[in-house]
């Protein structure tokens, strides 16, 4: 359920970082990231989609598990749809993606 109307979402949450790193599991962190971002982009808000991935986007090549690159790929996919056509945020967070993804 929501409980903040659209264009008013909280910030992206810590995503467990919270926590000691050695009880983190980061690529589950950098997973929840993307669903984060997943979420906002069906929720109509590619800011905020754009903020919640940017620290997937900046990770090394090395640390991309594929999990991580498939559901990067899905969320391009989300962000190329036609309703987003003329949203700059969208298409810089499309490119930023295929990017990482080489």
């Amino acid at each position: 359920m929501l409980k903040a109307p659209l264009g008013r979402l909280p910030p992206p949450s810590p995503c467990g970082r919270t926590r000691p790193l050695p009880e983190r599991s980061l690529d589950d962190e950098h997973l929840a990231h993307i669903y984060l971002a997943t979420a906002r982009v069906q929720l109509g808000d590619i800011d905020g989609a754009a903020a919640a991935v940017r620290p997937v986007l900046d990770l090394s090549a090395d640390m991309r598990i594929s999990w991580i690159i498939k559901r990067m790929d899905r969320l391009a996919d989300l962000l190329a749809a036609p309703r987003y056509a003329g949203n700059a945020t969208a298409r810089d967070t499309i490119d930023a993606i295929h990017s990482a993804a080489v």
